[in-house]
């Protein structure tokens, strides 16, 4: 499947229809034989998985063929509720992962995202993204709203009440010392912001922004 998973941090039951074709001639050609199988996992747990991050979910449905694979529902990401959906084509040398989730106060502690009070309330996010068959990306590009939120100078001078139409779009890159925020677009409640920024990955401080 192209991703690695430690049998000791791995929970769950799988149940699955398999199927196959198989050719039985003298001499064998490239599609003789083909698969499809069809699984649901159960009490699914696994650490790690996903983003450096651990995986739970009550189910999630798996396909694969030798055209590729896709697995797919509702689950938490390190204690967050997302809805996740990742796919992997023939030939493709990454699995393309597509996310949506609603990232809270306390959300944003778990997954490293904190910056403080200048965000407060709940933001609604769509993330997409190539990741490694360690389970890590290479950026992940995010599309917020911004609307429910209230923004006490996230950046010099910018406030902005919940209620008030603000979002936002960037790709995110983190490595073991740090957060980057590039092609950075913030659009909304008077306010227009490009630019890149550079978190501390153990603070959260800013080190740099443009």
């Amino acid at each position: 499947a192209g991703l690695s998973l430690d049998p000791a941090s791995t929970r769950g039951t799988a149940r699955a229809q398999v199927g196959v074709k198989l050719a039985l001639p003298r001499t064998m050609w490239d599609d003789s034989s083909s698969y499809a199988i069809n699984a649901d996992l159960t009490n699914f747990a696994a650490d790690k998985m996903l983003l450096g991050q651990r995986i739970e979910a009550q189910t999630l449905k798996v396909t694969a063929s030798g055209d590729g694979y896709q697995i797919k529902g509702d689950a938490k990401v390190n204690g967050t509720p997302a809805s996740i959906d990742l796919r992997r084509q023939k030939g493709d040398a990454q699995a393309e992962l597509r996310m949506q989730s609603v990232i809270d106060d306390a959300a944003r502690r778990r997954l490293a995202m904190d910056i403080g009070n200048a965000i407060t309330g709940a933001i609604p996010i769509k993330v997409a993204g190539k990741i490694n068959d360690d389970g890590l990306d290479e950026g992940l590009n995010v599309e917020a709203d911004l609307t429910p939120v209230k923004i006490d100078n996230l950046f010099p001078g910018w406030t902005k009440p919940a209620g008030r139409t603000a979002r936002a779009s960037y790709k995110m890159l983190r490595t073991a010392k740090s957060v980057r925020i590039d092609d950075l677009s913030i659009d909304g409640s008077g306010a227009t912001i490009r630019g890149s920024v550079e978190l501390d990955g153990s603070t959260n401080e800013i080190v740099s922004a443009n």
